[in-house]
């Protein structure tokens, strides 16, 4: 496994922790083994009057740190019967408890054959999808502790590679089959809906880049959520579409009878899970998942035990991990294990539950023992009338039969009512939630005996050794001697690095300068105008307080063939940070495409001039100056102004060089567009200003730190522009251009999305202006792009379809996990998205263009290829096919 990716596969599994132990000097240990004698690794342990889950770890030992008391500790794993016990530890004594658990079978009990012959397994599976929405929104709030471990062992390691992985003291670098390890306790706090406050209290690593347990992006995943990224739930309303199900028969787990369901893909999918699913008969939710997914570097499997830890709400309490992972050539596994100790947990008063289950569930949150009877009868508070939505959930849980249709809408409903005690937040569009993540100032530097005290999982021997391995270095690298040529030769080498790589100083200061370095491939390019280009970055910030900050960037460059200079110079300032009010300033001087942001990649143009002598841009000289005012007027309706200066000249081409094609000629730096003249390139000086609005209602937001950042919508995005060239203050720009639109783009989602566009616009006034100021589209002939393909022209010229006069702008795609290509064997275990594109076009020089096309996304996660289609006036014009990769924001 590759050291870079421990610690995402890190947070892909603390997400299902909840909880640790606390310090105490008392404690319960012992061996959980098979009546062969045989460790049962990975048996959860569970502590009622503590709400404490853990594990034994792969050696099927454990040890609980507990205070001096009675406590009823039980003992599961999968394939063997739970066992109780009653332990009384007394004060400062180390209580040794050995457990042999017994293997049992599931009974296959006479259960109802539906009609069809369905499997008994589609019946309690579509009520427990129906009430997973319910499930996840039971708990209000909750306080927990984690204790986390990862081991980590080194299969094998290509020797190009090992220098680089290397341990964080001496530089040692990582031996095949040695075990590194990383332990961390951790404080949980979540707030409903998915506000979690997560501090790591302590850690600690034998192995650099471990300690990284930040759970961002994973610690409000749920099984019962049906938004998920990382696979498709078999409790999500599309499971069926997904999954089939068997009825594998039960056991008993006390007085509850425990159901297992297998889970087994429709096809092979990287985001498909395959497993045993327990459910717990009459209330339907999760006793114990045992899945596995095999995600495109490997495998993970993951046990997870759930318990009813506060009025019925069954939380996990017990969780392993397995991974497999192979990448680059490297290979690896790792082993998670946790404790889990819930301190408070508050159910959610607001939420109705439904009558299937809450009698149930009364049972379950009734205590063992009757409480005396008060003296004062408080007055019972008269039942509220139920509601459209509940009366309609009531009827369809008394349908003995349920269909998959009666099921997603059972779910749909629930969801809404579940939803109901955060209306008024809903209401009020600002969204509490947020993931807070932050590392207690003292938590690396603990000592063994701090960790031997709330270790609630012992360590294993591959694992003390790992310890005392780090130990022994961290002691030789505090006793070792350093002469002074050494320490010169290392200061040498990190300036030059700093000169060459580029550099921050100082790391952490409210003012801090930054520099590219003589190595910035960046500043790298190459264009059949300039030839090749070579430049320098460097900038700074100035944090003026916690809410507003200063950006200054600043390049600098040459243009070989062209023999000149060229630079720019950016700064940004923000304001009002509730608005989002962004004011930017900018002024350069060199070559630039028409199409200014609309047009193909810097990279991708010198690629295609290198290899192929194929130049796609058509540049032209441009001295300017601008300035940008970005504010939120309201909150949802976003005004955008500026105002610009320019200074236009026609360039050709200075460089014929090129890798390949030597004897092939550059295209001359010519646009060809029908609706343009000669004018419309010559040298002129341009003012202008222009003004936007967009709109998005109901436009949910999140408040950070002071600052409002933007979420979702369910409405389109409604939006309006003027822009207006003067004739002025010696300007020669004499336009006017008016346009509007409404959009509407879909989140990446494993159900089928939609998004569309309509743009349309006409210039009022077109006497004088600069081709690089008419209306362009996206896309381009270069057979690759580096952008998504849901709204190019992707057909068309690069500057043909621009245009000065008055255009119609149409774009919808269609895109869905499973379509066409994802249904064949191959091709199913992927993660790629198939995609059905439409867009048309309508100016006076391309009357009613329409493209039509077929694409395959998240290739790699960032990859996109198409084949696609284009008519002009109803009549075949042309087809080709696309490549795109989607760079990262």
């Amino acid at each position: 496994m590759h050291p870079g990716l421990l610690p995402s596969v890190a947070s892909f599994i603390v997400f299902f922790l909840l909880g640790a132990l606390p310090l105490s000097a008392s404690s319960v240990s012992g061996l959980v083994h098979d009546p062969q004698g045989n460790p049962v690794a990975g048996a959860s342990v569970y502590i009622k009057e503590s709400r404490t889950g853990t594990s034994t770890n792969s050696e099927g030992f454990y040890q609980v740190p507990l205070p001096a008391g009675t406590y009823h500790l039980q003992f599961q794993a999968l394939g063997f019967a739970r066992r109780e016990f009653k332990v009384t530890i007394p004060e400062h004594h180390e209580e040794e408890l050995n457990v042999e658990l017994k293997e049992v079978l599931f009974k296959i009990r006479e259960v109802r054959v539906y009609s069809g012959g369905e499997d008994p397994a589609y019946a309690m599976m579509r009520k427990a999808i129906g009430l997973a929405p319910y499930y996840l929104r039971q708990a209000s709030s909750y306080e927990a502790e984690v204790y986390l471990r990862g081991s980590f062992v080194l299969e094998k390691v290509p020797k190009l590679l090992g220098k680089s992985l290397s341990v964080s003291v001496n530089d040692q670098e990582p031996k095949v089959g040695e075990t590194f390890t990383v332990e961390s306790l951790n404080h949980l706090e979540f707030i409903a809906p998915d506000t979690f406050n997560h501090t790591v209290v302590s850690s600690r690593s034998t192995f650099s880049g471990l300690d990284d347990n930040s759970p961002i992006g994973y610690i409000n995943s749920s099984f019962y959520a049906s938004d998920n990224e990382l696979y498709i739930s078999p409790l999500s309303p599309q499971a069926m579409r997904h999954y089939k199900f068997r009825y594998d028969g039960y056991i008993m787990d006390g007085n509850r009878v425990v159901n297992k369901i297998r889970v087994i893909p429709r096809r092979k999918s990287q985001q498909l899970l395959e497993g045993d699913l327990y459910l717990v008969e009459d209330l339907w939710n999760i006793h114990t998942v045992d899945f596995k997914l095999e995600p495109f570097y490997g495998s993970i499997k993951m046990r997870q035990v759930y318990a009813p830890v506060e009025d019925g709400i069954w939380l996990p309490v017990s969780h392993h991990f397995n991974i497999d992972a192979a990448i680059m050539g490297i290979k690896g596994k790792a082993d998670y294990v946790s404790s889990v100790k819930y301190e408070v947990v508050v159910l959610d008063s607001l939420l109705a539950i439904p009558s299937l289950i809450a009698g149930h569930l009364a049972r379950e949150s009734a205590p063992s023992e009757p409480e005396e009877a008060s003296e004062e009868t408080p007055e019972e508070a008269p039942e509220e009338a139920p509601t459209k939505n509940q009366r309609r959930i009531e009827q369809l849980m008394e349908k003995e039969e349920m269909n998959n249709r009666d099921m997603m809408r059972l779910a749909s409903l629930i969801e809404k009512e579940s939803q109901s005690s955060q209306r008024q937040q809903e209401e009020l569009l600002e969204i509490k939630s947020s993931y807070q993540f932050k590392v207690e100032k003292d938590s690396v530097p603990r000592d063994s005996v701090f960790w031997r005290s709330v270790r609630p999982i012992p360590l294993t021997q591959a694992e003390q050794r790992s310890f005392a391995v780090k130990d022994s270095l961290l002691a030789v690298a505090k006793d070792s001697v350093v002469n002074d040529s050494a320490k010169h030769v290392s200061q040498f080498s990190k300036i030059r690095r700093k000169l060459f790589n580029g550099t921050t100083f100082p790391h952490e200061a409210d003012f801090s300068v930054n520099y590219g370095g003589l190595l910035d491939l960046s500043t790298l390019g190459f264009n059949a105008v300039d030839g090749w280009r070579y430049g320098q970055k460097t900038g700074f910030v100035w944090q003026q307080d916690s809410l507003h900050t200063l950006k200054m960037d600043a390049s600098v460059g040459y243009a070989f063939s062209r023999e000149t200079w060229y630079g720019e110079l950016h700064f940004q300032q923000n304001y009002k940070p509730l608005s989002r009010g962004l004011l930017k300033a900018s002024a350069g001087s060199g070559a630039y495409d028409y199409k200014g942001e609309d047009g193909l990649h810097p990279l991708l143009n010198m690629g295609a001039s290198l290899l192929f002598k194929e130049n796609y841009w058509r540049l032209h000289h441009s001295d300017f100056v601008k300035v940008i005012n970005e504010v939120d007027l309201v909150h949802g309706l976003r005004l955008t102004t500026d105002v610009a200066w320019h200074q236009f000249s026609p360039l050709s081409n200075h460089s014929d060089f090129s890798l390949l094609n030597r004897d092939k000629a550059y295209h001359a730096n010519e646009v060809v567009n029908p609706g343009t003249s000669a004018r419309h390139f010559e040298a002129q000086k341009s003012l202008s200003w222009s003004a936007a609005l967009a709109y998005t209602p109901r436009q949910f937001y999140r408040i950070e730190k002071g600052r409002k950042h933007l979420l979702h919508s369910d409405y389109p995005t409604f939006s309006a522009r003027l822009e207006h060239g003067l004739n002025a203050l010696g300007s020669e720009a004499d336009y006017l251009l008016l346009e509007g639109g409404i959009h509407k783009k879909a989140e990446f989602s494993f159900m089928p999305t939609f998004s569309w566009a309509l743009n349309a616009g006409t210039f009022l006034r077109n006497g004088q202006m600069h081709f690089s100021r008419f209306k362009h589209f996206q896309g381009s002939a270069s057979p690759l792009l580096f952008s998504d393909m849901t709204s190019g022209l992707l057909l068309l010229d690069d500057y043909q379809s621009s245009t000065n006069d008055w255009f119609v702008r149409a774009g919808a795609t269609y895109s869905s996990p499973w379509l066409l290509l994802k249904n064949l064997p191959f091709f199913s275990n992927r993660v790629w998205n198939e995609n059905l594109h439409l867009n048309y076009l309508h100016t006076p020089e391309n009357p009613h263009y329409l493209e039509t096309g077929y694409s395959i996304s998240r290739i790699f996660m960032a990859g996109s290829i198409g084949v696609f289609a284009g008519f002009s006036e109803g009549r075949y014009a042309h087809w080709g096919l696309k490549a795109a990769i989607t760079l990262p924001n």
